[in-house]
């Protein structure tokens, strides 16, 4: 298994074309039934499935292609099984979880719908694995991206 870096480091610059991008991307949470967060789109199934955890916010995240660079499979498998390791240790709901781009030729990102940590936490994960983005999703609002690595 390779060694897997998740300590923050210089962050390459974040284009207004990748922030389209994510917001573009269908993130299916692997519940029953399945959800599809959409940012800037509120939901009955996400509403339904954060009430029925009890909770007023969850987040979607992944470890794959740290800076939206593409890196081999046996990273991001490694990667994503240290964020899985570290959800599991919190002891909290955490669902399995893909985001999908709806526009241009991205690979689909496995990762995680996580509920029940603060907007600080999720920031700190994202940061973390450096993530351009999460998507942070609350019974109030409708989906939206946050920065993690943004001052």
């Amino acid at each position: 298994m390779p060694a897997v870096n998740t300590t923050p480091s210089s962050t390459p610059p974040l284009t207004p074309e990748l922030i389209a991008a994510y917001a573009a991307t269908h993130f299916w949470v692997d519940a029953s039934p399945p959800v599809c967060i959409k940012v800037g789109e509120q939901s009955a199934g996400l509403q339904a499935l954060l009430a029925r955890f009890g909770v007023d916010s969850s987040f979607f995240i992944t470890a794959h292609n740290p800076y939206s660079k593409e890196t081999n499979d046996a990273y991001n498998a490694a990667a994503n099984e240290a964020l899985h390791q570290q959800l599991s240790a919190l002891n909290i709901p955490a669902f399995a979880a893909n985001g999908k781009a709806s526009v241009g030729e991205w690979p689909d990102e496995p990762g995680f719908f996580v509920c029940g940590l603060s907007q600080a936490q999720a920031l700190a994960l994202g940061q973390q694995f450096r993530q351009y983005a999460i998507v942070w999703c609350s019974l109030d609002r409708a989906p939206e991206l946050l920065f993690p690595n943004r001052d």
